[in-house]
């Protein structure tokens, strides 16, 4: 907490406004719910829920000054429809999705633009090291679709927000 509002102070003072915010830090623990230890489950809500909950409640203040700014929130279809072994991750990133809503209700009186961008299974090192992907599948998404959709979604005049949208693999394979 401390350390993101160290930092973000720091930003500020280098950069003197802020208009974007990209919350994209995020980890994945797979495991049946009983068997995964609590402390792994709870890392991955701190991470993927508090992460952007502290990084956002440190430069929304800046945005609403500002009266305007962008704020996205990486989430992830887990987010959206559970599995055998996601509980962890589909309740962080759901959760995320769901705080997403609320803010950009919150924010629109401020022309504060807050989106959820929720993509499928995307070629990472993290990915990969899961076994969750190959990384020679050249039909899974990568980390530049992600960032296409981004710059696509900024690009709306500021009258409009793209405030929710998945993501998916046309066709991803095996």
């Amino acid at each position: 907490k401390q350390e993101v509002e160290v930092a973000v102070c720091s930003l500020y003072e280098m950069l003197g406004s802020f208009h974007i915010l990209i919350n994209n830090a995020g980890v994945a623990q797979f495991g049946k719910f009983l068997e995964m230890p609590r402390e792994e489950w709870e890392h991955v809500v701190k991470v993927n829920l508090f992460g952007a909950y502290y990084m956002t409640r440190s430069v929304y203040p800046y945005m609403v000054e500002q009266k305007r700014g962008d704020i996205i929130n990486i989430a992830s279809t887990a987010g959206e429809k559970g599995a055998a072994t996601t509980s962890a991750q589909t309740a962080s990133k759901a959760a995320l999705i769901g705080f997403t809503e609320s803010l950009a209700m919150e924010a629109r009186e401020h022309n504060i633009r807050v989106m959820t961008v929720i993509p499928s299974t995307v070629v990472t090192e993290s990915t990969i090291a899961k076994g969750l992907v190959d990384q020679n599948n050249q039909e899974r998404l990568r980390a530049e679709d992600v960032a296409t959709y981004i710059i696509v979604a900024l690009k709306l005049h500021s009258r409009s927000c793209l405030k929710r949208a998945s993501l998916w693999s046309t066709n991803p394979g095996n």
